[in-house]
């Protein structure tokens, strides 16, 4: 379990406590699942009081909304946006957790594609930057989504990922 499983699976959990971890961890942590297969926000969801609500909707925002909003992915973030509120408004706890579920599997699979995408962009940068570097004429950047090998690395990390091998 990790301190945010501690904290969110006790009976009281404080809203202080909850906000310091937000600052000294990174957002992905949000994401891992306990041995029981629960995310810390899972056990939030299921311990519904007007408290444990404000702390999901503090650590809904801290996991999915932030980062997506970082990424400028308007359209993803106004899903995401629509997921969580969904969730927040929820009276029925099976209902709760099965859009808590959706929406999680629904932000892993932006990171994993923001995740191809950064890579793809980086490989793209260093082979644009050799291009310059040898003089190249700047027209030539089409030969760089030939030559950079992108569609090599991302097909073999695609599968580590959770992507089909055919990405």
């Amino acid at each position: 379990m990790t301190p945010f499983h501690i904290l969110c699976s006790c009976a009281e959990p404080r809203r202080d406590l909850l906000q310091a971890l937000l600052q000294k961890y990174p957002s992905h942590v949000l994401g891992w699942k306990d041995t029981n297969g629960k995310r810390a926000m899972d056990y939030l969801a299921i311990n519904w009081t007007p408290e444990t609500a404000s702390l999901l909707q503090m650590a809904l925002q801290f996991w999915m909304l932030h980062p997506i909003q970082r990424w400028g992915a308007t359209a993803w973030f106004s899903d995401m946006e629509d997921k969580v509120n969904a969730i927040l408004v929820n009276d029925h706890k099976d209902n709760r957790a099965g859009l808590l579920r959706k929406a999680c599997s629904k932000m892993d699979d932006h990171r994993r594609n923001e995740s191809m995408t950064i890579l793809e962009l980086a490989m793209w940068n260093k082979a644009l930057g050799s291009l310059v570097r040898r003089n190249s004429s700047i027209s030539r950047r089409h030969l760089v989504l030939n030559t950079c090998g992108s569609s090599c690395v991302l097909s073999n990390v695609a599968p580590f990922l959770g992507f089909d091998s055919d990405y």
